[in-house]
């Protein structure tokens, strides 16, 4: 398996088409419940202990997501939009049992990968804002910046943003929530966009 677990669809950690019925979701469950079960000696030595129940974890929430209609019918629509892991945060925020207006804790370490990165793209702000569990939305709500723009800034899509001042702002203020030097990412960051 070429992707890891975090970049599945709920469709893929279940092994479904997104067309699949009800009675299909519930089978599927049921096998990969057996199938990766965290005490199962299947999984020993494949999985860590942790790992094997993050993806358990994530079996029952793919479930309980495709199984009850309103669910998936949001969480397809948010998967069209964006990507597996952006779905399943925001899915599980906007559907879970109480959605706060705020921003979640954001984690205040800097993986070691993002502090070896020199280029600062949009592709490097999404995989960080994904790493520290931020949604679009999070972002968006914290920094009063248009969703669209933020998509923009990280898909480098330079057509759909408005012009460079602000831009410039935007990335510094997305780069420092990140916990990212600002300056440093926004000049890095516009070398790209001009």
């Amino acid at each position: 398996m070429s992707q890891t677990f975090d970049e599945l669809d709920y469709y893929e950690i279940l092994e479904l088409h997104p067309n699949s019925s009800y009675q299909e979701v519930e089978e599927a469950y049921q096998l990969a419940k057996k199938s990766f079960h965290p005490q199962s000696s299947a999984l020993y030595g494949i999985l860590a202990q942790d790992q094997a129940q993050d993806f358990y974890k994530t079996i029952e929430e793919a479930y309980h997501t495709l199984i009850q209609p309103r669910r998936r019918q949001e969480y397809d629509q948010i998967l069209r939009r964006t990507d597996a892991n952006e779905a399943r945060l925001l899915t599980n925020q906007k559907l879970g049992a109480t959605q706060l207006k705020s921003v979640p804790q954001i984690k205040n370490e800097i993986p070691n990968w993002a502090l070896e990165e020199e280029s600062f793209s949009g592709a490097f702000f999404q995989k960080l804002r994904h790493h520290k569990g931020l949604t679009l939305e999070d972002i968006s709500h914290k920094l009063k910046i248009k969703k669209s723009y933020i998509l923009a800034i990280e898909s480098e899509d330079f057509e759909s943003l408005p012009s460079a001042v602000y831009v410039r702002g935007y990335v510094k203020s997305i780069a420092s929530i990140l916990g990212l030097d600002s300056e440093k990412a926004a000049n890095q960051f516009m070398t790209h966009y001009k």
